[in-house]
């Protein structure tokens, strides 16, 4: 009777190991060249369908951003090598697209030591969803801080962080 027993423990210890070896990894890792999307929505970004009053990346002033006023929640985690891709998702209530020619879109501006930061992309409102897309170079361990400029929405909050995490290996198999 202990022969089964054991015939079969090994079958499942040869089986488990298997899965390890060649199974795809599960959770949220995001491999290199995949995509991370982020929503721009109700004058702020998240990683959400739409972005509530909390999702502050950042206090920026005019020059700048303001030291030590980072909000650890608003984080996002992008591998080296991945594309992030924000998408202007505003609509009803409060959003940019509900006040018309007041509010013209918004954009992604790169924080780069400057007032102005580095342009990535700009999204007009009342024209449904629209893609701004950027790869990232920077290396791991990188906060990446950028904000909308357009009529100074960084000032009501749009602002996010990006931390560049070390890219998972390659799947061997």
């Amino acid at each position: 009777m202990a022969v089964p027993t054991r015939t079969a423990a090994l079958k499942v210890t040869a089986l488990a190991a298997l899965l390890v070896i060649v199974a795809p990894p599960v959770g949220d890792a995001r491999a290199a060249g995949s995509t991370v999307d982020v929503t721009m929505s109700n004058f702020r970004y998240c990683t959400t369908p739409a972005c509530s009053p909390t999702d502050v990346g950042y206090v920026r002033l005019s020059s700048g951003p303001v030291a030590g006023a980072d909000n650890p929640n608003s984080v996002v985690d992008v591998p080296e090598g991945a594309t992030v891709q924000w998408v202007y998702r505003d609509a009803g209530p409060g959003s940019c697209d509900f006040f018309g020619a007041r509010c013209p879109g918004h954009n992604v501006r790169f924080e780069d030591g400057t007032p102005e930061g580095t342009k990535i992309g700009a999204a007009r409102s009342n024209s449904g969803p629209t893609t701004i897309t950027a790869t990232i170079t920077q290396k791991a361990g990188t906060l990446i801080r950028y904000f909308c400029s357009v009529n100074g929405h960084y000032q009501t909050g749009m602002t996010g962080i990006l931390r560049v995490v070390a890219a998972p290996p390659p799947a061997t198999g």
